[in-house]
């Protein structure tokens, strides 16, 4: 797939921050996923909305793992006819772990 030229990352803008700002701005991108401080801040002042994306996908990620879980249970559950004590165990534990998930998801955006 060729670039297109308006695509290269040839430009270059420079500021000056105090060893502090430095540290946050580091500290922010490492929270957010990022291991590139230069790929956090482009992406958080041209799309701020697109600063989450990876935290995002995190989250949607462990969700599906989750929803996969589920529908092996009640498949399962549908095959015997029954629901057997581990298989409410199970689905207890996979209610637990979708408002933990919830949970992580609210807090990390309060934190950003």
């Amino acid at each position: 797939m060729k670039n297109n030229k308006e695509d290269v990352k040839s430009y270059k803008i420079e500021c000056r921050l105090s060893f502090n700002e430095k540290e946050y701005i580091k500290q922010k991108a490492a929270s957010n996923g990022y291991s590139n401080v230069s790929e956090y801040t482009r992406i958080t002042l041209i799309t701020p909305q697109k600063s989450n994306y990876k935290l995002d996908q995190r989250f949607l990620y462990e969700i599906n793992k989750i929803g996969v879980n589920l529908m092996q249970l009640t498949r399962l559950a549908n095959t015997n006819k029954f629901i057997r004590d581990d298989f409410l165990q199970a689905i207890e534990t996979l209610r637990e772990e979708v408002r933990q998930a919830r949970e992580d998801y609210k807090n990390a955006y309060k934190n950003i």
